[in-house]
């Protein structure tokens, strides 16, 4: 058994698969973990979910359009924030496309998605989908890993639980640390914890972003973007594969 990573996924199930059969994927022996988003944007919405649907050992955590999509499948798109969601953010092309599925299969997403948390943690890492926002800086993860949607989807989008779904200031720190080998007051020190912490959210320019003194990894390799990318690593050796 391995366990495998991949990074936002947003409706791009021919990439996901292709990613996958790359790193000889076994879904009936292999973990896959996700960073979240697995929705909006992308046009394979319910190719993608039937497929994670299908998978016995898939463990993603919350992602921002995780949460929009949770809350429109279990109270309607409510005020402007949700409007904005479908208007702006993808979630437009989501709703079209599950539209023309019967309720029993909204309800297995909903399932799928109230039985994901705010993190997960392992004992040799931790997954999040933006990152640590400075609020928790000392919380330990296990906390965050008790985190359901329900517990987030009314609360506001500034809320420090519902931060570490969007929230980008960690990464951006250990980025301008590996351009600059140097730590200024303003930077977030690394996380209170020696496990290695992988997220996502950020788009990268198509390559896996690692951060040794942060002991930090990004998954999101774009995969939103008609030439993104969707990665997927192996936790254990960090071996990487790619869709294209």
């Amino acid at each position: 058994m391995r366990r495998l990573i991949t990074g936002d996924i947003h409706s791009s199930y021919t990439k996901l698969r292709k990613a996958l059969d790359r790193a000889g994927f076994r879904k009936d022996e292999d973990v896959l973990y996700s960073t979240g988003d697995l929705a909006d944007r992308g046009s394979e919405v319910c190719e993608t979910f039937d497929y994670l649907l299908s998978l016995p050992r898939f463990y993603p955590v919350l992602g921002n359009h995780d949460l929009w999509l949770y809350e429109y499948l279990k109270l309607g798109i409510r005020d402007d924030s949700f409007r904005n969601w479908v208007k702006y953010n993808g979630g437009s092309i989501t709703v079209l496309a599950l539209s023309d599925r019967d309720y029993s299969y909204k309800l297995r997403i909903r399932a799928m998605l109230s039985k994901a948390r705010l993190a997960i943690a392992e004992d040799d890492f931790i997954i999040v989908h933006g990152g640590i926002p400075a609020e928790l800086i000392d919380t330990p993860i296990e906390k965050l890993t008790e985190i359901t949607a329900d517990d987030l989807i009314l609360t506001s989008q500034f809320s420090p639980h519902r931060k570490v779904t969007w929230d980008r200031g960690y990464l951006m720190s250990a980025v301008k640390y590996e351009k600059t080998a140097t730590v200024t007051q303003e930077m977030l020190p690394p996380i209170r914890d020696d496990r290695k912490l992988f997220v996502g959210h950020t788009p990268t320019d198509g390559k896996v972003f690692t951060s040794k003194y942060y002991r930090l990894t990004d998954m999101d390799t774009g995969s939103a973007k008609s030439d993104g990318l969707i990665s997927v690593m192996d936790i254990d050796t960090g071996e990487v594969w790619q869709s294209g």
